[in-house]
């Protein structure tokens, strides 16, 4: 077999194709998977609202803040929390951007409608943040990646975020991750 060689071929601010070559479509689909649903990101966990009476329910925009997508910083701790709040008047369109949070951990898209409030209605709700892996729930899912197979032992891949780590980070950590995964499967196996 092949020594795998990996070849950027285009970087985009929130996409990168790659070629990765000495492999087979085992690997590939690993790859895939790992960059999907183990590179860990942040994204709001709880909700509690202190006041809404706007025309939708708590779950509908809890759920909705749920699938923001949140900046995450390389020195967030696993089981570290960040609050994040949102407080407004109508009449107003509250974006993503609306949410406030620290410098470092905030809305990775400021410009996602969320809902309207019109004359009257507030909303006052904080948010808790957490960092989690696509593999337990899809708002923690770290990229959308794909690939193509050029021949036997070569594939064209293609990752997309959604801003929350840069995308070259994103495939690197879940080439790591997957090393770290291999090397505690070699040890459970060695004491077979």
């Amino acid at each position: 077999m092949t020594a795998m060689k990996l070849t950027i071929n285009k970087v985009y601010e929130n996409k990168v194709l790659y070629t990765i070559s000495g492999i087979d479509f085992h690997v590939a689909n690993v790859i895939r998977r790992y960059a999907i649903s183990k590179v860990p990101v942040i994204a709001i966990d709880k909700a509690v609202f202190y006041e809404n009476n706007s025309s939708f329910f708590d779950e509908y925009i809890a759920h909705r803040l749920g699938e923001i997508p949140i900046k995450t910083p390389k020195n967030f701790q696993k089981n570290s929390t960040v609050k994040l709040l949102l407080d407004a008047a109508g009449p107003k369109k509250l974006y993503s951007g609306d949410i406030l949070a620290d410098k470092d951990i905030e809305p990775a898209i400021p410009d996602i409608l969320l809902l309207t409030l019109k004359e009257g209605q507030v909303l006052k709700v904080e948010c808790v943040g957490v960092l989690g892996v696509g593999s337990t729930h899809m708002k923690f899912q770290a990229s959308v990646t794909s690939y193509e197979q050029v021949d036997d032992s070569t594939f064209n891949f293609f990752s997309e975020t959604t801003y929350q780590k840069p995308v070259k980070e994103v495939i690197v950590e879940a080439i790591e991750i997957l090393q770290k995964d291999i090397k505690e499967l070699n040890k459970i196996v060695s004491k077979i």
